[in-house]
């Protein structure tokens, strides 16, 4: 027989609580689809009581029963002192009781004195990964000698609940699928649209500072070359973890006699830091280019200030043309938007008399890694 710690220990198996927690099943409301098995099931058993009960570390949570008294009706949940379902649940097997007065795996719960729960017959609800989340339950007042066929029954409801949950993680799935597809497709296309454009702004500019044609030729092959490694930081691809070794990084295929200036103190970034940075002084970079001072040959400024707690980076640019970053739901300003909070960070705007500024601040030492999302 199982201890209660050894029970307690199945039931906060880490993946099982993450199946829990993604079937969105705990403390959902009241679903039709349920409540037809439970009152099938009850009517087919003559059973008092019906449950379907899921089970986290802490409590049971009723996501439909039929004849539960006041108030746990209306609590819809009880702490697991109170819970048959838990033993289903830990042991991923049937439980039968006939007299829970007599049983020794029951008889100290508190269902027995508190909600005067005597017979009980629970079969295991799975997930779609094979996780035992909950249990379908018929519970009577009296001692009850269950039969196999009651035990079938309530084996095969609790089997048409699994394929209720099933189905509907399955459509969750596809819907996030469809999401990130959607957005993905959104960001490869402002990908492609700046590779292009950002290519042609560096052979303008270079072009305007060069005597032939092979001058040309190795100076775009290099700022192409520069590109590919600034590239390297925006995808995660690393070394450097101070703060002047990526911004230099990121700005030197932009940078042509002087046009993208680079000043600030030391500070060492948490190697978490560096791509979502990375990826938020690109595309400023990438903007101007197609927008505002690189596109016209003029000059950026790319400062910092920083202590122990916080960072703040700071983009100073002369424009007219500030609409690519300042456009609201444009692909542009929602990366700048997703790199500020990767950072753990805020990004403020300023757009005055042909100036454009914009700074983020975010801590020196951040408390998680960022999420990964890109757009």
């Amino acid at each position: 027989m199982s201890t209660p710690e050894d029970i307690l220990a199945r039931l906060a198996m880490p993946k099982r609580l993450a199946a829990l927690q993604r079937s969105g099943l705990m403390d959902s409301e009241q679903d039709e689809d349920f409540d037809r098995v439970t009152r099938l099931a009850r009517a087919l058993l003559g059973s008092e009581l019906c449950l379907v009960s899921f089970v986290d570390e802490r409590r049971q949570f009723f996501k439909s029963s039929l004849g539960l008294p006041e108030p746990v009706r209306s609590a819809r949940q009880t702490p697991l002192s109170h819970s048959f379902c838990k033993h289903v649940v830990a042991s991923e097997q049937a439980l039968v009781v006939e007299d829970a007065r007599k049983d020794p795996r029951v008889a100290d719960n508190l269902a027995v004195s508190d909600l005067n729960v005597i017979a009980y017959l629970g079969a295991p609800i799975f997930g779609p990964e094979g996780d035992a989340l909950g249990a379908l339950c018929a519970i009577e007042s009296r001692p009850r000698a269950w039969s196999p066929g009651d035990m079938a029954a309530l084996q095969d409801f609790a089997r048409l609940l699994e394929n209720v949950i099933n189905v509907r993680s399955h459509a969750r799935d596809a819907l996030r699928a469809a999401t990130s597809n959607a957005v993905l497709a959104r960001e490869y296309n402002h990908r492609i649209k700046n590779s292009f454009a950002v290519s042609a702004g560096l052979v303008r500019a270079a072009g305007r500072g060069v005597d032939s044609v092979d001058e040309l030729v190795r100076d775009c092959s290099d700022r192409f070359a520069s590109l590919g490694r600034a590239q390297d930081l925006v995808i995660g691809e690393h070394e450097s973890t101070e703060m002047e070794g990526v911004v230099q990084t990121v700005l030197k295929p932009f940078a042509y006699g002087g046009n993208c200036e680079v000043a600030g103190p030391p500070v060492t970034l948490n190697p978490i830091q560096i791509m979502p940075l990375a990826l938020l002084l690109h595309e400023l970079a990438t903007n101007s280019v197609k927008y505002g001072a690189l596109k016209d040959g003029g000059r950026v400024e790319t400062t910092w200030r920083g202590d122990s707690q916080a960072v703040t980076l700071t983009w100073r640019e002369e424009t007219r043309l500030a609409n690519g970053l300042r456009r609201e739901g444009g692909v542009g300003a929602k990366v700048l938007e997703v790199a500020a909070r990767q950072l753990e960070g805020r990004i403020e705007r300023d757009y005055a008399e042909g100036m454009l500024t914009i700074e983020t601040t975010f801590p020196a030492k951040p408390t998680s890694a960022p999420d990964g999302a890109t757009a």
